[in-house]
């Protein structure tokens, strides 16, 4: 990868996987890169407008997706900012925000909607998690056609830096952290549509 980084997000487009966002180390970043796993070969695309990491990435009708993350490297500021990226036009623009700043959520999506689901919340402060209020167990969902987010039902453990998956219509949340304690869950949680 011509960026080396730590907390990005990747979502996958016609056989492409593309790496987006993430920490360097010194920064946060709005790198994008593209790696076609037939030529074994990668492209610089264009940059995300708002550098972040610790975001979730999810790809709807050809669209990746960017939402929330955060934007420091030494405290969580979960983001409420939503871009998508256009691969056939090497383009971003915004999308509808989302109803909370998350940093650390995870994504799936199932017939063309999006679900994102827990993060870090954080309603002030200073220093890593200082302010964090909490970690978060909601779950929106986000129709591209209407960009529009609907409150969903919550997870039954709030939870962030989780990871997530779809399978058989189902969203899947697996994982993850209590947050300012410290403690890692074993949990693996199923949202039905």
């Amino acid at each position: 990868m011509p960026t080396a980084r730590s907390g990005l997000a990747v979502g996958v487009v016609n056989g492409r996987l593309y790496a987006i966002g993430g920490f360097n180390g010194g920064s946060v970043l709005g790198a994008v890169e593209a790696y076609d796993p037939s030529a074994n070969a990668w492209t610089r695309k264009a940059a995300m407008p708002t550098p972040r990491a610790n975001l979730a990435v999810a790809v709807a009708n050809g669209i990746l997706y960017a939402m929330g993350g955060t934007m420091s490297i030494d405290s969580i500021n979960g983001l409420t900012v939503v871009e998508a990226y256009d691969p056939a036009a090497n383009r971003w623009h915004r999308a509808a925000s989302l109803p909370k700043g998350l940093d650390g959520p995870s994504a799936g999506v199932i017939d063309g909607m999006i679900y994102i689901a827990g993060g870090f919340y954080v309603s002030g402060g200073g220093g890593w998690c200082t302010g964090c209020t909490s970690t978060l167990p909601f779950v929106y969902a986000f129709i591209p056609s209407a960009n529009t987010w609907w409150a969903m039902t919550s997870m039954p453990t709030p939870r962030a830096a989780l990871g997530g998956g779809v399978v058989g219509g189902k969203f899947y949340t697996i994982g993850g952290s209590a947050g300012q304690t410290g403690f890692q869950y074993d949990r693996t949680e199923a949202f039905t549509p």
